[in-house]
């Protein structure tokens, strides 16, 4: 697993789209939701991860 850093902003907006959903939304449809949400593309790549799952797993403070 990397040891990126996820910026603040993104976490927050994370925690939108995971809060827009009761329950929370899953991993396969995260990237979809946060588009539709936030406006804008998850640039998950462009933070440093090669893998969906290591991004999400970065932030323990938000996603579980």
């Amino acid at each position: 697993m990397e040891k990126s850093l996820v910026p603040d902003e993104v976490k927050k907006f994370i925690r939108a789209v995971l809060l827009s959903e009761q329950g929370g939304v899953p991993v396969r449809r995260l990237c979809m939701d946060y588009r539709n949400l936030i406006g804008h593309v998850l640039d998950w790549r462009g933070l440093g991860f090669t893998r969906l799952e290591d991004f999400v797993k970065a932030m323990p403070d938000v996603c579980r």
